[in-house]
């Protein structure tokens, strides 16, 4: 045990000063490495504790990964890039190679708050706006009722 726990105290070590490791229980190691904009993937053997990097590994993460968690469900991996804040989505197959997941032809999120909102006047000059993007709405149920509090 000790000699697994020191063998990935030094993957994590020689990735960088700030990085994440995460591993999973088919003795898989997943190493952010931010000065290169990856993730080194490992397996362990489970009776020496040797780590050797899979095929394909290094994988391209976006810029400066700082972290790596895996989903419960050991499906997914979440890498959180300070670069770009935001986070990159991989599938984990069974031999661990990570395939990244990309959201095309949206930019669609969610947020609340209870200040008031609205376009600024740039943003409405601009040539990008949506002339119909109400019109999507249209044919939503209405259920607020402002008379109930």
């Amino acid at each position: 045990m000790l000699k697994k726990a020191a063998a990935l105290f030094l993957v994590c070590a020689s990735t960088g000063a700030w990085i994440g490791c995460g591993s999973t229980t088919s003795h898989f190691v997943y190493a952010a490495v931010p000065a290169a904009n990856q993730v080194a993937v490992y397996r362990e053997d489970p009776n020496s504790g040797v780590l050797t990097a899979i095929t394909g590994s290094p994988f391209a993460a976006g810029t400066a990964p700082q972290s790596v968690v895996i989903h419960p469900s050991k499906k997914f991996l979440y890498v959180a890039n300070s670069g770009e804040n935001d986070i990159s989505l991989f599938t984990i197959a069974s031999k661990g190679e990570l395939t990244p997941v990309k959201l095309t032809g949206t930019l669609a999120f969610m947020f609340e708050t209870r200040y008031p909102q609205h376009v600024t006047k740039h943003a409405a000059s601009l040539g990008t706006l949506q002339g119909d993007y109400a019109d999507c709405w249209s044919g939503l149920q209405r259920h607020f009722d402002p008379s109930r509090p």
